[in-house]
């Protein structure tokens, strides 16, 4: 299982799973997955990501739990680190302009 937060979202481990879906012609397709347990935070984030393209998530299971699909977990990985450094420096700027400020 991938574990990620907003502080540690690089500790991962592995456990795969497979989603079964049936198309509209009735023909069983698998995709294989991986679960990640995440903060709602994070959660969000992954949303996000995934409302662009919907290439990342197979299935949404609840409130921090996702099944992701397993050749996308680095890309997705990847991209939710760059988000979180994203708001460390805007966090890090409005702290700065606060002092100066004073």
């Amino acid at each position: 299982m991938h574990r990620w937060t907003s502080r540690t979202p690089s500790r991962i481990h592995p456990a795969n799973f497979a989603s079964v879906t049936v198309d509209n012609n009735e023909m069983v397709r698998a995709v294989k997955g991986v679960l990640v347990e995440c903060d709602p935070s994070i959660k969000a984030i992954i949303l996000d990501l995934d409302s662009k393209s919907h290439d990342f998530i197979v299935e949404n299971l609840d409130d921090s739990h996702l099944i992701i699909k397993d050749t996308k977990v680095a890309e997705l990985k990847r991209l939710l680190e760059d988000r979180l450094n994203e708001h460390t420096k805007v966090d890090s700027l409005e702290e700065e302009e606060e002092e100066e400020d004073d």
